[in-house]
């Protein structure tokens, strides 16, 4: 069983929660400095069929924005950040349940809806909740100022769905600490404020 960064959160503040406890590079974490960015495409472990996205543009009450994809019983504990970015965090992280692959997925939000533009100083953001094969594909680009500190981030998550080659997409996060999109696959997911 393969150790995690765990995210602790209550169920009532949910996605604000969840991007506001970051456990610091832990032992088992793959924590990675880039100095100017970082991209790359993962393969990664997905528990209880979930994934969720949440990209938080910089919210005074926090403290900080971040750009997370998920996995887990949402909003407790037991939530582990596949891939994710926390602007008073340097670098970023990336689940060690994730392994480097050279399957080739877009950057694309073609066919996705939008859960809407948070811009920075807003209280509520979109939490978006996804149904999730064993394994998804992430691709991300994270761009850091010269502090280590992240400034973009594009995600992307992808599944191959049983019985096919083809990947489909689940959803799509491009966020700065300043505006952050979210977008999702509607037959997959479902999208909450917090």
């Amino acid at each position: 069983m393969s150790r995690r960064v765990r995210i602790a959160a209550g169920a009532v503040t949910c996605a604000v929660a969840a991007a506001s406890v970051w456990t610091g590079p832990a032992p088992a974490a793959q924590r990675h400095s880039s100095g100017k960015s970082a991209a790359g495409t993962v393969s990664c472990a997905t528990s209880l069929g979930s994934v969720q996205l949440n990209a938080i543009a910089y919210r005074p009450s926090l403290g900080h924005a971040a750009a997370l994809i998920e996995t887990g019983f949402p909003d407790t504990p037991a939530t582990t950040v596949l891939v994710g970015v926390q602007t008073d965090k340097s670098n970023y992280v990336l689940d060690d349940g994730c392994s480097r692959t050279k399957r080739s997925v877009r950057f694309t939000h073609r066919g996705l809806r939008s859960a809407g533009v948070v811009k920075a100083g807003y209280n509520q953001s979109p939490e978006v909740y996804c149904a999730a094969p064993g394994h998804v594909f992430v691709r991300y680009r994270i761009s850091f100022v010269s502090s280590g500190k992240p400034a973009t981030a594009k995600m992307t998550v992808w599944f191959k769905r049983k019985k096919s080659s083809r990947l489909s997409e689940i959803g799509y996060v491009q966020w700065s600490p300043s505006r952050s999109t979210s977008y999702y696959a509607t037959k997959a997911c479902t999208s909450k404020q917090y």
